[in-house]
């Protein structure tokens, strides 16, 4: 498995992963798609950090800010 199958979402200043998470599907329950997030990316808690790459789901590969992997020479 290759970081090409996922889109990522570098972490802006001051954000957390509840925004992130509001931003590419503010239709879903944050709380279920920040805990989809920590797994898929193996985080031991919710904490990131600005500038940090963040894998989300592959079905999210086309929302807002979503870049795939290659962009970002990962």
């Amino acid at each position: 498995a290759g970081g090409t199958e996922f889109g990522y979402v570098v972490v802006q200043p001051g954000a957390s992963l509840w925004e992130v998470a509001s931003e590419i599907d503010p239709s879903v329950d944050p709380r279920d798609l920040v805990a989809e997030i920590v797994r898929l990316n193996k985080l031991s808690d919710s904490g990131v950090q600005a500038g940090q790459p963040i894998a989300v789901p592959l079905r999210y590969a086309d929302a807002p800010g979503v870049v795939p992997a290659t962009e970002l020479g990962i």
